[in-house]
This record gives structure tokens, sequence and C-alpha cells, in this order.
């Protein structure tokens, strides 16, 4: 030990020493009883603030910061101890980074305060300041390890793998034992793929620093990616005796659980992630904060099927800067009202996928680009280069007659040259059925037989790490046959086809924090041919829609504002044939669309948001104009943790074939859909009541009142008149005496429908009734939906019933397993104090 110091500086020499010869508590007190020889130095208690620290002694903490700011209110060393106490106990973040900044101005060229700021806007999801405030601590000191290894970790998190190796490899050149750093260099291997080296390079960091609880979680993540089961529960046994509060630990286990379909255990440890997370308090202590345990929760309750207890964690918690809460909003959907569809199945009571969730699902994919693939033969804890894929097949019997399934599916990951990710999948499908009906009051049997050909692809890319790109394309055909039959014997048939086609190019872009741009093109093309042996009627209809979107998201402390616009044009033409003549004469239209939309979520408190929105929606077609203005507003209150009541108001109108930007819902409450008239809309009231009694007692109830302005519901194997809408136009001809049954085609909310001009003309119009009902769409609305006319798949497709369906849930089946979950998070806690 050095001599008895005779200023304030040598003393703290002197507790440094005694620190590494003795221990903490013997650095304390050499620093309390300089304190007592210099009472006025304020650097004194300051420095025995960030000693109290590492011994988690927040009483002596509290105490030793009050004292030095007492003598000094700017004394920056018991700023930034205040900060890592704000951050690292109280989960201040906000206050943190105050002083930090406050101790910046003092202290300028400290490494440690750069360092620091690093860590908390990492905390904070800043990433673009965080690795400007790092890069600064390394230019102040190129030679110390600890920004080198952060600044590694957060490339680490971006997938910036080039770049963290890089760093990784100047931590270790300046200290070869550097526990951080041999910990982040198995975490580059492991995203490397080399699961072996990242194994080594855990070890080696775990032995360095037998206390570092992360280094244990990601040594668990590396031999679970292995296979070893028994040692990564060993590890991570390990991480939850040095730190039994760490929510990233339950993550872990809940990640893990669903993988084995343990749905018991998924849900215990997702519970046990959010009481941790929550008991961190500060900005996690509300659910609405915790993005990542909501997410947890959804997934792990609607692997039970309890999906309603999993829709009330996806909706409180959604972040409209996060990707998983646009996922979240993408499983909800909505209910659908009317029993009317001919294919068996159909539920009324359950949400399901609507018109908007694929809106949200590219929505989703704009801000988190990556979440498109993951490996399907165990939980995607770490995000690392795979390629995959996998074929399969069926058949199906339906009264003696065979169908079959066969599919193929290709998904990948590459970090080079930068974050790139593909999923493509082909399914081909034929169907049978057979169901007993009636024909001019004659029994009949009704014989129906599909075949239905589709493909999907995505690619996403990083290309810097504000940049994301996402690009898609679908395609499906289908054609199908009915056949109607009395006592054995022929009496009619419907043939269709149908081909849809989607394509669409997304770019999104960081300019700061909560501050980001999207922007997209997407294109849709409807083709329907169809005849009806029993009427001699042929139909052909098609519609093409162009729509370029743009959108800002920007927050504002407690105010989170989304704008902006989109539009194009669409082109549709339908046409009927009876007996070789024309029944429209004029078959093409074309119309101009466009929508602008502002929308603000509003966090009053804690445990109370609103939100309010206004969009203007115009239509300009050659016989049509709409112009209109469509308010929303919602309020959510939360009286405890374990109870959440919403109301909403909101009017809804025209929707095209493309998905939009603008936001889905209000506070997460999604209206039930119901398709109108260009010039109709619905009002939508809904009220929710959410409450969990219990970790194992959950009830939800939710009322909505609709009134519909101009409805087009399907009502399938139907043929009753239906009197539609007509014209001013079409009013004034029918004063006049008409030379002939005339039809002419406008655009409808979905597709378009048919308007009644001149005469009656039920007889035509009962036939392509007849003809819609029995083959796809229904009724009255020969396009709702958003399909083409007598698209079959909707109800020949029994293993899917919604456009994008079966890529949708693969999709989401990858993201139940929550990538980078766990790991993620604790690195984003990882080396916060030092």
């Amino acid at each position: 030990m050095p001599r008895r110091t005779s200023s304030p500086y040598g003393a703290l020499l002197e507790a440094y020493a005694a620190g590494f010869l003795k221990d903490i508590r013997a650095a304390i007190d050499v620093i309390k009883a300089t304190e007592r020889r210099y009472p006025n130095d304020s650097a004194l208690p300051a420095y025995r603030a960030q000693l109290a620290l590492l011994l988690n002694d927040r009483e002596q903490v509290r105490e030793a910061i009050d004292k030095s700011l007492a003598l000094d209110p700017s004394e920056p060393t018991a700023l930034e101890a205040r900060a890592h106490y704000r951050a690292g106990v109280e989960s201040d973040l906000d206050g943190a980074l105050s002083d930090l900044e406050a101790a910046l101005k003092v202290a300028p060229g400290s490494t440690s305060i750069w360092n620091s700021i690093g860590n908390v806007h990492s905390a904070r999801g800043d990433m673009r300041a965080a690795e400007a405030a790092l890069k600064k601590a390394i230019a102040l000191d190129p030679i110390d390890p600890v920004s080198h290894g952060n600044l590694a970790i957060l490339y680490l998190d971006q997938s910036r793998v080039e770049e963290a190796k890089r760093e990784i490899d100047l931590a270790l050149a300046a200290d070869p034992t550097f526990d951080v750093a041999l910990v982040a260099r198995g975490r580059y291997h492991m995203q490397t793929g080399e699961l072996d080296k990242a194994v080594d390079d855990l070890l080696a960091g775990t032995v360095s620093n037998p206390s570092y609880a992360q280094g244990q979680v990601l040594l668990a993540a590396a031999h679970y990616e292995k296979g070893d089961r028994v040692p990564s529960d060993q590890a991570l046994d390990n991480a939850d005796r040095l730190d039994d509060n760490d929510p990233v630990i339950s993550s872990f286990r809940t990640a893990v659980a669903i993988d084995d379909y343990d749905s018991e255990g998924a849900i215990r440890n997702a519970q046990e992630f959010l009481r941790r997370a929550k008991a961190r308090g500060g900005h996690f202590g509300s659910l609405s904060a915790n993005q990542d345990a909501g997410s947890t929760l959804n997934n792990a309750f609607r692997l039970q099927g309890l999906n309603a207890w999993g829709e009330y964690y996806g909706d409180a918690v959604f972040d409209p800067f996060a990707g998983s809460g646009y996922v979240d909003q993408t499983v909800r959907g909505s209910v659908n009202p009317f029993a009317n569809s001919y294919a068996h199945g159909g539920n009324v009571v359950t949400n399901g996928q609507n018109s908007l969730s694929y809106s949200s699902f590219i929505q989703g994919l704009l801000l988190d680009p990556h979440m498109l693939s993951g490996r399907s033969r165990s939980a995607n804890l770490i995000r690392r280069p795979f390629f995959e894929g996998s074929l399969g097949g069926g058949f199906t019997q339906a009264n003696g007659d065979t169908g079959y399934v066969a599919e193929g599916e290709v998904q990948s990951f590459s970090n080079l040259p930068f974050p790139i990710s593909f999923y493509g999948n082909v399914e081909w499908e034929t169907d049978f059925d057979q169901r007993p009906s009636t024909l001019f009051g004659f029994p009949a049997d009704l014989d129906t037989e599909g075949r239905l050909l589709r493909g999907n692809g995505y690619l996403t890319a990083s290309p810097s790490p504000n940049d994301r790109f996402v690009a898609y394309a679908n395609h499906s055909g289908s054609d199908s046959d009915l056949y109607a039959s009395i006592f054995g014997f022929p009496v009619a048939s419907v043939k269709e086809t149908s081909e849809q086609t989607n394509v669409g190019v997304g770019w999104s872009h960081t300019i700061g924090f909560e501050n980001v741009i999207n922007a997209a093109v997407f294109y849709s093309a409807q083709d329907a041919d169809s005849f009806n042996t029993f009427t001699g009627i042929t139909a052909k209809s098609s519609q093409e829609t162009y729509v370029a979107a743009v959108s800002h998201s920007i927050g504002m402390d407690d105010l989170t504002w989304r704008y902006g616009v989109e539009g194009g044009w669409i082109d549709t033409r339908a046409q009927a044939w009876s007996g070789g003549a024309p029944a429209v004469p004029d078959p093409d239209e074309e119309a101009t669309y466009g929508r602008v939309y502002v929308d603000l979520l509003h966090e009053i408190t804690p445990d109370l948001k609103a939100e309010y929105a206004l969009f203007g929606t115009f239509l300009d077609g050659d016989d049509d104009d709409v112009a209109r203005l469509e308010p929303r507003v919602g309020i959510a209150w939360a009286p405890s943790d374990q109870h959440w009541l919403r109301a909403a108001y909101s009017r809804q109108s025209l929707s095209v074939n493309t998905p939009t930007l603008s936001p889905v819902g209000v506070l997460g409450l999604q209206p039930n859909e119901i398709s109108t008239g260009l010039d109709g809309y619905v009002d939508t009231v809904a009220l929710r009541w959410d409450a969990e009694w219990t970790q194992d007692f959950f009830t939800s109830a939710e009322f909505q009142h609709q009134e519909i302005e101009e409805p087009r519901i399907a009502i399938p194997l139907s043929a009753a008149r239906s009197r539609l809408r007509r014209s001013d136009r079409s009013r004034q001809r029918d004063r006049e005496p008409a030379p002939r049954p005339r039809f002419r085609p406008v655009l409808d909310a979905r597709l378009f429908h048919l308007r009644e001009r001149g005469p009656d003309l039920a007889n035509l119009w009962r036939a392509l009734a007849l003809r819609a009902g029995l083959g796809g769409a229904g009724g009255a609305d020969l396009g709702q939906r958003g399909q083409c006319l007598g698209d079959a798949r909707r109800q020949l497709c029994r293993r899917t019933r919604q456009r994008h369906g079966r890529c949708t849930r693969r999709l989401l089946d990858a993201r139940r397993q929550p990538h980078l979950g766990a790991v993620r998070q604790a690195f984003r806690a990882r080396t916060r104090g030092l």
C-alpha cells in the first residue's frame, strides 16, 4: 500500500490500490477517511458513489451523490454516478441522459461519459445517436477497450458483422483478457455460423469474468444453437443465479418453450418475463413500455389458442416504431360478422385476418425486414446465416373423389455484403366437395372441383443501418367447376377461372430517433372468366390498380404523429355476353384514387392513452365522384395492471386491393369488416374490456355497433332479386324509353358491381347472381373482399381462406420464435456502468 497521502487526488490513488489489493469495501473506507480530512471536496463522495454502485449499496450511492452535488451541483463524476443509478436501478433513461449531458458540459473530453451516453441511447433504441457517442469516446481514447467492445455489440445488434469484427479486434488488442470483447467475439462467431468458435470464446469470456450474467446467457444460446440442451440449461441456470431479476432469462426460456410446443411453460415464463421487466420500474414500469414482453406474451398465449389473451398484450404494448407491433396487428384482425361462405369452417366468433392485415404485415417488414425468415428447426435466438428448403404433399378424400396438395418452400438469411432475407413458396392444390341443395324445388346435388396454383416471393434487405428495403410478388391462379344435378341427371354447370397478381416495392429510412419515413409503390391485377351452361351467359372481368404511398412517423415526447398521402388509379373492365350479344356497351372504366391522413397517438399518462385521426378519401371515376372526411377517435384506460378499458369511434369506406401505409384500427380495435359501395361507409362504435383476474383466468368482452351506408353483402347459393342503387343519370334514362336492356360497370369499394340501368333486368341479374353465388364472391357484390368475380379460392381452398394466408401464416410462425429476443435485450443492457 502507498504511504498516507496528502491530497484528495492522492487519496483516490490509495483507494484504487486498496480496491485491487483487498476489496472494494476497503477502497470505500479509504475515501470515507479522506472525506473527513477534506470535507469540501466534491469529487471524493462522487467517486465513493461510483464504487458503492459496484456493491449495489443503493443507500450509500444516494447519500454520496447528494453530498457531492450539494458541494458542487456541476460535479461531473457525481452526475455520471447519478446517471448510472438512474439508468441501472431506477430505469429512468431520460433522467440518466439528462445527467450525462450536464456532465458533458463540464467534462467534454471524458471517455467514460461518452461511453455511458452511448449505452443509454442504445437502451432507448436510438442506435444512430448511440453509435455517434461511442465513436466519440473512441476518438478521445483510441486504446480504450470498453468503447470498442460496446460499439462492436451495437454493430452486432444491426447484423453489421464486418464492422463489429474490426472493433472486437481493436478491443482485444488493447486487452486480450477483456471479458466483454471475448463475449462479443463469441456472439460474432454465432452470427457468422461458426458455433464451435462461438462456444470457445464465450467460455473464455465467462471464465475471465465468472460473474458476467449476460455472458452466461449467450453461452446458453450458443449451446442451444448447437443442439446441446444440457449445457445450455446449465449456463442459463448459472445466469439466473447471478441475476434472478433479469427478464432476458425468462424471455430465453419462453422462446425455447414455444419452439418445443410447451404451451404451459411458454405462458409461465412469459408471465415471469413481464413481471421482471415491470419490476425494473422507471422506463419499464408500465405495461405499455414493455413492447418485447407484450409480443412474447402474445406468442405464448396464441400457442395455446388463447388468442384473446394474446390480443390484449399485443394491443396494450403496441409501439408504432417496432415491427413486432404491426405483426401483432396482422394476426389480430377482426371478426367477419356474416356467416356467408360457401366453404365449410366459417367463423363469426373469433378474429381472423381481414383486408388490412396484409397492410400491417408490410408496415412491420418495413421497420424490421429480417423477421421475414427464420429457421424452422430451433428457436431463432440469434440471427445467423442459413438456407432452408422444404417439400410437402398430401391428398384429400371427398365422397370418393381424391384431391391432391403439393408445396415447396425456400427461405434464407445472409449477413454479407449486408443483411438480406428471402422467402418463397409455391403451392398446388385440387379439391372436391359435394353437398345437397335444392333447385327448382327439387332435391339436387352440388359438386365442385377446384384447382389452385399460387406462389409468393419476398426479398428484404438493410443496405445501411438506417435504410430498409422490401419487395414482394404474389400470384395465384384458380379454376373451378360446379355441377348441379337432379336425381343424378346434370342440369347446370358453372365454370370459372381467375388470376391475381400483386407486386410491391417499399423503402424505409430512419431519419433519427422515433423519426421514420416510409415510401412504397404497389400494383395489383385481377382477371376472372366464367361461363354458365344453364343460362348461356359468359362473363369476363379485370382490374389493375396502381398506388404510390408515402408516410412519416415522428415521436415527440408523449405524442406520436403519423401522417401521409397515397394515390393512384384503377382500371377496370367488366363484360357479360348472353347469346353472343354483349350486355355492357362500354365495359372500360378508369378512376383516380387518393387518400391523405393524419393520426396522433397521445400518451396522456402511463395508464391513459388516446388516439385521434382524420382521413380524407377521394375517388374520381367516369361515373362517380367521392370526396369524404373520415374521423377516428379512441381512448384507453388501465385502472390497474390487470384491467384495460377501451372505446373507439371510426368511419371507414373506400379500400383498394393494394396494401396501405396508413394506420390500421384505433388503439388496437379493428372494426368488423363490411364491404360497401362507392358512396357507402361504415360507422363503428367499439367498446372492449380486457381483464386478467389471475395468471390463469382472463376475460375479454367486445361490443361493436355499426351503421352501414350502402352495404355489399355476399349471398352465396342465392339467386334472389337484388335492387341496386341507380345513379342520377340512370334515373333520367328510366323516364325515357329504352331501346334495349343495358348494363354498365362502375367501380365498387372492393372491385366493381353491376348497376342496373333501364328496365328491370331480373332474368339477367338472377343469372349473374347465381353465377357469382355459386362460384365465389357472392350475390350482390361480385368483388367483395378484394377478389375477382368468382375467385374460387375463398370457397374451394379449405386450407387457407385469405389471399396471402399461407405465406403470412408461415412468416408469422417463423416470428413466433423471438429472433434475437433474449440475447439482443441482454446486450442492450450490456456494459452499463463500465
